[in-house]
């Protein structure tokens, strides 16, 4: 192809793609989720959210990330929170704004420096989008892809499901990446330059996100890409040149980040993990090419997170397999064939390693050869999708395409097994999850217009570029829905509402101007970055010197055990703190507010029952909800509301199953959309939480019923929904409880 026109296809995108975010960031716009926070916080209106849906389960971000940013601004970026009990450090594995020695290699946040936070916030994430959409077509191009087939490849990395679940957290590692080896392998840069952007772009890389797993999973990626299609730059001055480059870069970042990670490193979690080959999920695998086989719209079918079963995936490598004429062998000369199949194998060699530390048990010491040891095994899915893409792509560039009925018929069987097996064996209705027709439905638009375009005296499709396009319609219009467009302006400029009124009247009202509460949904450092001097927090590093004065009693192994760890601090109504999860603690109310402790204030009484000690007089009426019920971790959360008028000694909440369990912590939640839906009743505190413990491991939630006791019906089963994993009756009409 000529010379122009690649630099027009690449400076075309390019062009759409920088315009783009420019409109972007005018608009002070993100894909923040933190709308789930402002709801909480009893925002109805002029939220901010302009399209799509905020997405509870990306609590990493807005329940934790963006809340410390906030802080970050409320402090004018000093390094310590002066509004906080805890006085945390926010120098942490997250980047930052603040006003230290690091700055320099922050660029993602010198707009905070230069406008309102609201657009300085925008331009990070759209500087991080550009980044990688144009870093990714680049990096195609640099290894020898089409310039049509390098944009769908910059797309699909895009529009995959692990890259839109993790974005806004794990993105700016991804976006980084891309733009280290494009500087390498850079031809007009005298390598003394090149040295100086590399350790610059190398350090700004680390610091973005410092999280292990990914960054070595994609240091191999890079070093595979290299080896296996531009050994040219494997010379021993540039090489000496990156070494160094990486060193000085590294060094960089631990004299930054010493303090926090030698803190880290001493926990009881994360502490200095160590993991064994092999507890990746062969589904997640396969999702690399079968991409909607381990979810349900934006639903797990295998973990509660969807973000654990996100993959660099799509339907391209399945287009390639079916509509590829491969008896007609590779195109090209038989020196650009023999480097090309060079070239696979090496990729084929990456990725046969990755998959193998993924799947297979392999002890911890033979992966520290590569400090793989460091990586728990499912994380490796990133390393595992981006080596497959690339093969993809290059293959994708040099077959020749052959598209008949047959051809068309096997990929629509194929496509309909998928769907129909994964679905059933995740104990749904297929019908019931559309995003797996999706494909289906862009390669019959596809086949249309590549039919229609000759009619209308149009220049013909490359068949190549039209498959690959199908691929990215698909994902864009399935993964590209996962984030919403969120302003920035409520995220910083937050309104007030009769429930922030409250909490501000409670913080005045604490002995020590604390505010002990906590949020329906999840808390984290929600209340931190609102503003308020808040005990419910989420600490990066542990502060056992704030607990150990209100426990002075636990015994130190204890203590330690339950404290010493990155945690969300919840208070609650336990007797002791506890850990019920590795990243929670919760810490007695009593302990964190007098007031608590000498009101009297009775507490409702939750039990769990096995199927055969029910209460006598059922089965009950129906009432109330059960909102929520999560397994993770072992554990299983409930979550609800019952038709109590106030909170009674009287009230009782009774957990009945047909598998044992224990009743961990349990507590009332304050709900004020009951109240103001029922302004006649005192609901504002109907809400309930009960976290159990099963006494044996479970794959899936147990068939169970929820009574409440003492409610303005007396005893009433809670109202649920028919269960996901097999369609049946609710538990409460399962087990003879409900009327």
């Amino acid at each position: 192809m000529p010379k122009s026109l690649t630099v027009s296809a690449g400076g075309l995108f390019a062009t759409v793609v920088l315009t783009l975010s420019v409109l972007y960031a005018a608009m002070a716009w993100t894909p923040s989720s933190y709308g789930v926070a402002l709801r909480q916080m009893g925002v109805t209106e002029d939220s901010g959210l302009v399209l799509g849906k905020p997405r509870d389960i990306r609590s990493d971000e807005w329940a934790v990330w963006t809340p410390y940013l906030q802080i970050a601004v409320d402090n004018d970026f000093a390094r310590y929170n002066a509004h906080s009990p805890y006085h945390e450090d926010l120098r942490n594995f997250n980047a930052l704004p603040l006003l230290d020695w690091a700055l320099p290699f922050k660029p993602q946040y010198w707009a905070f420096f230069l406008v309102d936070p609201a657009h300085a916030f925008a331009i990070y994430h759209a500087a991080f989008i550009a980044l990688f959409l144009i870093g990714y077509q680049r990096m195609g191009r640099m290894l020898g892809m089409a310039p049509g087939i390098s944009v769908c490849f910059s797309l699909l990395a895009f529009f995959a499901g692990y890259t839109q679940y993790a974005w806004t957290t794990t993105g700016p590692l991804l976006a980084l990446f891309p733009w280290l080896l494009v500087t390498l392998a850079a031809a007009p840069l005298r390598l003394p330059v090149k040295g100086l952007l590399l350790y610059w772009l190398a350090a700004v890389w680390l610091l973005s996100h410092f999280y292990p797993p990914v960054i070595l999973s994609l240091g191999f990626v890079g070093a595979v890409l290299v080896l296996a299609l531009r050994r040219d730059l494997l010379r021993w001055p540039l090489l000496a040149t990156a070494g160094l480059a990486a060193a000085l870069a590294a060094g960089t970042v631990y004299g930054y980040l010493a303090e926090p990670l030698q803190a880290m490193t001493a926990t009881v979690y994360p502490g200095q993990r160590h993991s064994d080959g092999g507890s990746g999920d062969w589904r997640i695998w396969l999702s690399t090419v079968l991409p909607f086989i381990t979810t349900r719209g934006f639903d797990s079918l295998i973990v509660h997170n969807i973000v654990e079963t996100g993959a660099i995936g799509s339907y391209w490598p399945l287009l390639l397999l079916v509509f590829a004429d491969w008896r007609q062998g590779l195109s090209g000369g038989a020196v650009d064939r023999g480097r090309l199949l060079t070239g696979l194998a090496v990729l084929g060699g990456g990725l046969a390693l990755v998959s193998a530390w993924m799947l297979l048990p392999i002890p911890a010491a033979v992966g520290k050869i590569l400090l793989w040891d460091r990586v728990f095994p499912p994380r490796m899915i990133v390393a595992v999708g981006l080596l497959a893409l690339v093969a993809t792509a290059l293959l994708a560039g040099s077959v020749r395409w052959r598209i008949t009925p047959l051809r068309v018929a096997l990929f629509t069987a194929a496509v309909l097994a998928a769907w129909v097996l994964s679905k059933r064996a995740g104990g749904v209705a297929p019908w019931s999850s559309l995003f797996d027709g999706t494909i289906l439905l862009v390669l019959a638009g596809g086949l249309a217009l590549w039919r229609l375009i000759p009619v209308m005296g149009l220049p013909p499709l490359r068949t190549g570029t039209l498959v690959a396009g199908v691929a990215v319609a698909a994902n864009l219009l399935t993964f590209g829905q996962f984030n919403p467009i969120q302003s920035a302006k409520p995220i910083f400029d937050r309104p007030q509402t009769a429930l922030t009124a409250r909490l501000s009247a409670q913080q005045a009202a604490h002995p020590k101007g604390w505010l002990v509460e906590t949020l329906p949904i999840f808390t984290g450092a929600v209340l931190a970055g609102w503003g308020y001097n808040s005990i419910a927090h989420t600490l990066i590093a542990p502060h056992v010197d704030f607990f150990r004065p209100l426990f002075p009693d636990m015994a130190e192994d204890r203590f330690t055990q339950v404290f010493n760890r990155y945690a969300h601090i919840i208070p609650d109504t336990v007797t002791e703190p506890v850990s019920p999860y590795p990243d929670q603690v919760r810490v007695p109310w009593s302990a964190l507010d007098p007031r608590a402790a000498n009101s009297g204030m009775p507490a409702r009484e939750a039990s769990a029952l096995p199927a055969d000690a029910v209460p006598a007089g059922g089965p009950f009426p129906t009432g109330g909800s059960l909102d929520e019920v999560r397994l993770e971790n072992g554990m299983l959360r409930l979550r609800g509301w019952a038709p109590w008028t106030g909170v009674r000694a009287m009230q009782t909440i009774a957990v009945v199953s047909d598998v044992p369990l224990t009743v961990v912590s349990h507590g009332p939640e304050r709900r004020p959309d009951l109240q103001a839906a029922f302004p006649a009743a005192d609901r504002g505190q109907a809400g309930f939480t009960i976290l159990l413990r099963p006494a044996a491991a479970l794959d899936r939630p147990p068939v169970l019923c929820v009574l409440a006791g003492d409610t303005d019906a007396g005893t009433v089963a809670l109202a649920s929904p028919r269960p996901a994993n097999d369609g049946g009756e609710p538990g409460c009409r399962r087990l003879g409880l409900a009327k």
